[in-house]
C-alpha cells in the first residue's frame, strides 16, 4: 500500500460526546464556584472577626464548642459566615462572662488612722454568706462534666 491509499485505520484517540464534555465542564465549574464561595465566606468572616483563626485554636473554644453549645458539630462543619460569626460572638461573650478577675488590692490605710476609727467606719455585709468566686472552667473539669453527663444518659 502506498501513500494516500486506504488501509488500516489510524489509532483513534478517545472520543467525547457532547454529554461527556458537558459533564466535565459542569464538574469543573461547580468545583470552581464552591472554591469562590468558600473564599468569600472566609473573607466575610475575617471582616467580622479578624482574630477568628486564633480564637478557634484556643482550648477555651474547644471546651465551649464541645460542652456548652448543642450545635458544636454543626459549627465545625458549617461554611456559612453569618452562622459562624454569630457563634464566635456567643463564644466571646461566654468567655468574658466566665473569666474571674482578681480583686483590686486594698488601698493602704492612712498613716495616722487608728484601728478604732477603721472599725467604726466599717460596713457590715447585708447578704448571706459570701459565695466564693468561680474559677474558670478547666479542660479537665469540662471533660469530667461531659463524661458524667454521657454516663448518666446511658444509665450508669
Amino acid at each position: 500500500m502506498g501513500p494516500g491509499e486506504a488501509g488500516a485505520p489510524a489509532a483513534a484517540g478517545p472520543t467525547f460526546t457532547a454529554e461527556d464534555v458537558d459533564k466535565i465542564v459542569t464538574e469543573k465549574l461547580t468545583a470552581f464556584q464552591h472554591q469562590q464561595e468558600r473564599a468569600m465566606e472566609v473573607k466575610v468572616l475575617g471582616s467580622a472577626h479578624p482574630d477568628w483563626e486564633q480564637v478557634i485554636k484556643t482550648p477555651q473554644f474547644a471546651i465551649w464548642r464541645d460542652n456548652v453549645i448543642a450545635d458544636g458539630k454543626e459549627l465545625m462543619e458549617s461554611e456559612n459566615a453569618a452562622f459562624i460569626s454569630r457563634k464566635l460572638t456567643e463564644f466571646k461573650d461566654w468567655a468574658k462572662a466566665t473569666v474571674v478577675t482578681a480583686p483590686a488590692a486594698p488601698a493602704p490605710a492612712p498613716a495616722g488612722a487608728s484601728n478604732r476609727q477603721r472599725l467604726a467606719n466599717a460596713v457590715l455585709p447585708r447578704t448571706a454568706a459570701a459565695q466564693p468566686a468561680q474559677s474558670p472552667v478547666t479542660e479537665e473539669d469540662a471533660f469530667m462534666a461531659a463524661f458524667k453527663a454521657e454516663r448518666s444518659k446511658s444509665g450508669y
